[in-house]
Formats: C-alpha cells, structure tokens, sequence
C-alpha cells in the first residue's frame, strides 16, 4: 500500500480545519460513487463497480455522525 506523504496529510489537514469532516466524507463518497460509476460504464468491471458503490456508502453512513461531531467543533452546514 502506498504510503501518504507529510506534505499530502498537511493538505488533508487544512481541509478539515475549513471544512470539516463531514464535509470531508461526502466529498470522498462522491468521489467513489463516481469511480463505481466510471468503471462500470467504460470498463464494465461490474465486480469492481460494485466495490466502489460500496465505498461511498459506507462513507454515506458516516457522515450523520460526522456532521454532529462537526457542529460541535463548531463547523457550520
């Protein structure tokens, strides 16, 4: 597995500090919904399309927790 880089959790960091971790998690289940989305319509990869549908949903799951962890931090919707 490819190890993440100081200057890369800096940057992951700073967007938590604006934006919070709610956030945060809907960007990355959008970004896997739309990867499921990419492999099952220009790879018909349906196992790994699956995967990434997987992936969002969890991150979907989350993120009620999230935002109320987020409010009490004092990050705003």
């Amino acid at each position: 597995m490819p190890h993440i880089e100081q200057k890369d959790v800096d940057t992951i960091e700073a967007i938590i500090d604006r934006v919070g971790l709610a956030q945060v998690a809907e960007a990355i289940s959008a970004i896997a919904a739309g990867k499921a989305e990419h492999v099952q319509t220009n790879w018909q990869e349906k196992g790994l399309a699956t995967t990434w549908t997987r992936i969002a949903r969890k991150f979907d799951k989350l993120i009620p927790a999230l935002e109320l962890n987020d409010e009490a931090l004092g990050f705003r919707k």
